[in-house]
């Protein structure tokens, strides 16, 4: 119980740490508060310009605003933001599974040729983990892009190339290492198939460390899609940020870093707790 709650207090500090520092790196960016109003050349210097509000005072605000349930008005398109994240969270979340399905599927089938072949298992996995390692997303976004695929199949793909180097090297790393652990060599030497083996000796001691490569691949699903809407031109929170960002709409921008570090959190949360029971039962 005190473990739950010292998860739960790291969460909403997590989560409002967040907040501060997305708020504090937009309100200090340089021609923050600069529109095209102040470029008139018919201003003078006695024409009245609304300061822009301190980063302390914005922040009481925001907090103010989510109690309520608020997320307050997009500054650039003029609409609450409560709507417009919730008209792009389905387009995004469609892209992120699509791509943490490819990536984990295509990854678990180089990892099962290692039952039969460890040597051409390990070879592919460092050549195609290699390779696409080595491509930028945006090249991954354009490619997509000239191929007609603008939509969220489209990113889910992209991001499912990108997300995959990443789980292939690790995961195949993790079940080599647990393959060659003493009671693995032991339920081997008794004469037991390589999938019951696998199954019953490999899977469950390397269950918690999968649960966390999850966790990760999450949020690099999540970082990948950003600049992939972009490029693509999806309708999801990725293009959404992007969108933000160049604008310099802080109350758009906050508020999607909060919802996405609340949304990695909580997986990570709810995936520690299950790995931590994982673990208490392998002992």
């Amino acid at each position: 119980m005190r473990g739950l709650s010292r998860s739960l207090l790291q969460f909403v500090c997590t989560v409002l740490l967040g907040a501060l520092l997305s708020a504090s790196l937009v309100r200090f960016a340089p021609g923050y508060g600069m529109t095209e109003d102040l470029l008139d050349t018919r201003l003078s210097s006695l024409t009245p310009i609304d300061p822009a509000p301190s980063l302390s005072a914005y922040y009481v605000q925001f907090l103010a605003g989510y109690v309520r349930g608020d997320l307050g008005q997009s500054a650039t398109l003029g609409r609450p933001v409560r709507d417009l994240v919730a008209e792009r969270a389905p387009t995004t979340l469609t892209g992120v599974a699509i791509g943490l399905t490819l990536a984990w599927t295509a990854s678990s089938l180089l990892s099962f040729t290692s039952l039969y072949s460890p040597a051409l298992s390990l070879s592919l996995t460092a050549i195609s983990a290699g390779i696409l390692q080595c491509v930028p997303a945006g090249i991954v976004a354009l490619l997509l892009f000239l191929l007609g695929w603008h939509s969220a199949p489209g990113a889910g793909l992209a991001a499912g190339i990108l997300v995959y180097p990443r789980i292939a090297q690790y995961l195949m790393q993790l079940i080599a290492q647990a393959w060659q652990s003493p009671h693995v060599v032991h339920a081997r030497a008794k004469g037991l198939t390589e999938w019951r083996v696998f199954l019953r000796h490999v899977l469950p001691v390397c269950a918690p460390q999968l649960l966390s490569l999850l966790g990760l691949s999450l949020i690099l699903s999540l970082g990948a899609l950003i600049p992939v809407e972009a490029i693509l031109d999806v309708p999801g929170i990725g293009q959404l940020a992007w969108q933000a960002a160049l604008a310099r709409d802080l109350n758009l921008l906050v508020n999607i870093t909060v919802l996405i570090t609340a949304l990695v959190t909580c997986s990570n949360l709810l995936l520690e707790l299950c790995g931590n029971a994982l673990r208490g039962e392998v002992r």
